[in-house]
This record gives structure tokens, sequence and C-alpha cells, in this order.
């Protein structure tokens, strides 16, 4: 329901009240009817009120985001660089911007920083935190299938391999097939040929009949696929 159409049915109520105190049942009460009227008229007021909150809310942390986004590529160019302290940032903008609904994001520039200091499990750690606030999103499948990524560059192969089959299989996941290349190159990698034919072929025929824009990863499949005899 939109803000407009929420607007609507509050005028119409309040044109409802406005007319029963202007009836004959409406004078005889007219003292209850204005406790009625005054609380419609807060909850109106708290009801916008909010509205330019969130708002206020969101864009303030998409400002807060982009300057950490920013430090990161910044970071990036140089060689000596203090993680630790990029780190103290984003755990500031983090506490600031809790309630945003950016908020999982900040956390994942944090992941990023502590695997450019080669600290795996404290960064698996927070991705398990993250994955559980995100939704089925193209970014929120993406980071699970970060997550799922991790765990195998980690040696946690059962789990990780587990994580890539739900999201290759997943009717919901929009970006499924990057865990199908994923899946599909580790098979390979392992020596399974036929596991990774059936994984690259899965992905090539879906985006045969399902294809909205082109998968990046097609035509490097379709090299892989040539490799297997």
């Amino acid at each position: 329901m939109n803000s407009a159409t929420i607007a609507q049915q509050v005028r119409a109520v309040f044109d409802e009240i406005i007319a029963f105190l202007t009836s004959g049942i409406g004078k005889t009460y007219a003292k209850y009817a204005g406790y009625i009227v005054f609380a419609t008229v807060i909850a109106i007021g708290l009801y916008f009120g909010q509205r330019q909150w969130i708002v206020y809310r969101e864009q303030k942390a998409q400002y807060a985001l982009s300057q950490i986004l920013d430090n990161f590529a910044d970071h990036q160019k140089n060689k000596d660089v203090d993680w630790d302290a990029f780190i103290r940032d984003v755990d500031d903008a983090y506490a600031q911007n809790v309630s945003s609904y950016l908020a999982p994001y900040f956390l994942n520039m944090k992941v990023e920083a502590l695997l450019k200091q080669e600290k795996q499990k404290e960064a698996l750690s927070i991705l398990e935190d993250i994955v559980s606030l995100v939704d089925h999103s193209i970014t929120g499948e993406l980071l699970r299938t970060k997550k799922a990524l991790l765990e195998l560059d980690m040696g946690n192969i059962e789990s990780g391999i587990a994580q890539l089959q739900k999201l290759a299989a997943s009717e919901h996941n929009k970006v499924k097939d990057v865990a199908q290349f994923y899946l599909g190159r580790y098979y390979w990698i392992s020596g399974k040929d036929e596991d990774a034919r059936e994984v690259w072929e899965q992905l090539i025929e879906e985006q045969r009949v399902h294809r909205i824009s082109p998968s990046p990863w097609m035509k490097e499949v379709k090299n892989l696929l040539e490799t297997i005899a």
C-alpha cells in the first residue's frame, strides 16, 4: 500500500469523525469525540513524522556508507594501509546507523577489511551474522555465495559445497549462475568432470530459457566445458 492510498484512508476516517461530531450523537458525546479527534490527529502526525524520520535515517546511512566505500577504494590503492583504523571507522559508522536497512552492508565492509588482513575466521563469523539479517534479494544471495566461497577457502568443504548446491538449485535465486559457476569450478578442479558438466550445462540451459540478461560466466563456462573429455 503506497503513501497516497494510506493518506486517502486517513482523510476518510478523519472526515467520518467530523461528520460524527456535527451529528446529534456527536454533540451529545462531544467531549469523548473530541478525545478521539485529538488522538487521531496525533496518530496521523506520528505516522507521517515516522516516514520523514525513516527517509532522513536512510539518507544519513547512504552518505556514511558512501564514505566508507570511498575510503576502502583509497586504501586499496596504497601499500601501507592501517586496516585496523579502517575497521574502527566502520564500527563507528555501523553503530551510528545500526537501525538502517543498510546496516548489514557496513558489516560487509568490515568483512572485506578483515580478509585483507587474512583474518578469515573473524570475517566468516561476521558474514554469518550478515546472512541472517539480509533478505533473499540479489545482494543477499551474493553475500550468501560469498560466505560459501569463504568456507571453501578455509577448508570447510562440506559446508561450503552444501551452501553452493542450495544456492545453485534455488528457483528464487536471481543470481544462481554465480553459484553454478563456482560449484562447477570446484568439481572441475577436484577432477569430478561429470559433476562439473552437469552443473555448467544446467547453467547454459537455464540461461537459454530464462535469461533476462546474459550471465557474465557463460563464455568461461563454455571454454571450460571444452576441456572436459
